[in-house]
């Protein structure tokens, strides 16, 4: 009987096509000559930025963070440039050293000889590349596991062996026929490194922010702290996406099609999470702030 090659589409979701179209394009960028690659890449991140939203208006279910685990997500609410920046580098150190950026930064403080390396190394190359200029190629290969990295989310481990070279076949800018055995080790390694530096970034979270908090009708509340600016709560609808946003001693609707109006957020919203304020929302993940 002939296998049917295809079949990884049943199982993949379509977002995880669309993403990886886009690294087809970044990668093609990146190889560019230098006096037109920082424009070249510049015009693929711009277009990842509106496929990221598109996604997110098509799919609300889906995750809104970014494709590696290892780093805090950004939400709905998209980040600043600022902090961009930031969750780029802790992406790039992750991709050269396989843990996390914070992991890094608190062995330095105590003294860590590797860990301070290891940070002006990644700070280097990030200058480096941020100008056009090559750096040496992460350990892991790249290409495969920057495909891997969005794919866990979206059914690549459902795939069987030959399903997962099928589908690499199809959608990876490599260009090259994908070995089953391989690919499959491959995931596996990938995982467990994005399992352990998930794990080592929970351990540095204060406990109140590591969890959402789940309402009735659908809501849900989602605390996060930007290195640059002040900590916010998301409450977003199942099935809806993002409708408002909780700072301290303030509120603000992020949605046309938000539930509540602007006089009756204040009291219904709360009464979703069993609360009496807004106030109470923001202070269920930041206390003494």
């Amino acid at each position: 009987m002939t296998r049917d090659q295809n079949s990884w589409k049943t199982k993949v979701h379509s977002a995880f096509v669309e993403i990886a179209e886009l690294r087809r394009e970044l990668v093609a960028a990146q190889k560019e000559p230098i006096p037109r690659r920082n424009e070249a890449v510049q015009r693929v991140v711009e277009a990842a930025a509106q496929k990221r939203y598109e996604l997110l208006s098509r799919y609300p279910e889906l995750s809104p963070g970014q494709p590696w685990g290892p780093v805090k997500t950004a939400g709905y609410k998209y980040p600043s440039p600022q902090e961009k920046q930031l969750r780029v580098f802790e992406w790039y150190f992750f991709k050269r050293f396989r843990y996390p950026l914070a992991m890094a930064l608190q062995r330095e403080r105590t003294g860590d000889l590797d860990a301070h390396e290891h940070l002006a190394r990644a700070r280097s190359e990030f200058w480096k590349k941020g100008h056009g200029y090559r750096v040496p190629q992460f350990k892991v290969n790249e290409i495969h596991s920057d495909l891997m990295e969005p794919g866990f989310g979206l059914g690549i481990t459902e795939l069987s062996a030959e399903e997962l070279a099928d589908c690499f076949d199809s959608v990876c800018p490599c260009g090259k026929l994908h070995d089953a055995e391989a690919m499959k080790k491959q995931r596996g390694r990938v995982l467990k490194q994005l399992r352990a530096a998930l794990e080592e970034t929970w351990r540095l979270t204060p406990t109140r922010e590591r969890y959402a908090v789940y309402g009735t009708r659908g809501y849900i509340a989602k605390p996060y702290r930007p290195v640059h600016g002040k900590p916010y709560v998301e409450i977003s609808r199942r099935g809806k996406g993002l409708e408002y946003i909780v700072a301290k001693g303030e509120i603000a609707g992020y949605s046309d099609q938000s539930e509540f109006d602007s006089v009756e957020v204040f009291s219904y919203l709360p009464r979703c999470f069993f609360l009496r304020s807004t106030d109470e929302i923001f202070e269920m993940f930041f206390q003494n702030r």
